[in-house]
């Protein structure tokens, strides 16, 4: 690879994972390794341990994967929140401070159909009699992304995934749910020198800081809201 050869790099996202969170460790490997050609490959979490297992990916980063497999290594990156996304036009976009949930009865929900806390979300939601009587269901993030900016309807989502100028994050009372991202690989398969070095990366990098600067360049407000487990 240092050569210049060609040599491949498969890697498995969530559908739940905003790729920026990796743009600048994956700009930091192709520089290392000149001759790297990075395939990517979506899918749910579920689908995401299948392509690890079957060795057509070396790496995979995604939210909790349920069931074991004991071959399965698995590292923890960052845990982030859950917030409420809105349009920047939206009427809740100035709300000051957090968003009582009962504002929410008469919105229409955007629902994130492959959410690791889904059932958990709309618990909260029915426990405050805050659940929105109309949905749309959204399978990719670019999708919910779309939809919150051109005002189709309000989303509760972890802080990483709508990074948008054109849409407003918010605290929302008394929700405390959170989901842990992971960086995954398989033990015992040996893996390519581009894959060990990714990981690596990933597993060192102060993520408090990683996504600050992606938020505040989406133009957020800062907020200390990431946590990155020990490694």
């Amino acid at each position: 690879m240092k050569s210049g050869a060609v040599a491949p790099l498969a890697i498995a996202l969530s559908v739940t994972v905003n790729i920026m969170l990796l743009i600048s460790f994956l700009s930091e490997l192709i520089r290392a390794f000149p001759g790297l050609e990075l395939r990517f490959y979506r899918g749910t979490n579920s689908e995401v341990a299948e392509l690890l297992k079957k060795g057509e990916v070396e790496v995979g980063v995604a939210g909790p994967i349920d069931g074991t497999w004991e071959r399965l290594d698995s590292w923890p990156l960052f845990t982030e929140p859950y917030r409420l996304v809105v349009a920047d036009s939206h009427r809740l976009a100035s709300a000051p401070g957090v968003v009582s949930p009962c504002e929410l009865a008469s919105e229409r929900l955007l629902c994130r159909s492959n959410c690791e806390n889904l059932k958990e979300i709309l618990q909260f939601l029915d426990e405050r009699c805050a659940r929105p009587k109309t949905k749309h269901d959204v399978s990719t993030e670019q999708d919910l992304t779309t939809l919150l900016e051109s005002n189709f309807g309000i989303g509760i989502a972890p802080r990483s995934s709508v990074l948008s100028m054109k849409s407003k994050q918010l605290d929302l009372d008394g929700l405390m749910i959170e989901r842990t991202v992971y960086v995954y690989g398989v033990a015992g398969r040996q893996r390519s020198t581009a894959a060990s070095t990714l990981i690596k990366m990933l597993r060192a990098a102060d993520w408090r800081v990683v996504e600050e600067q992606l938020f505040l360049a989406s133009g957020g407000a800062p907020a200390a809201a990431v946590n990155s487990p020990a490694t």
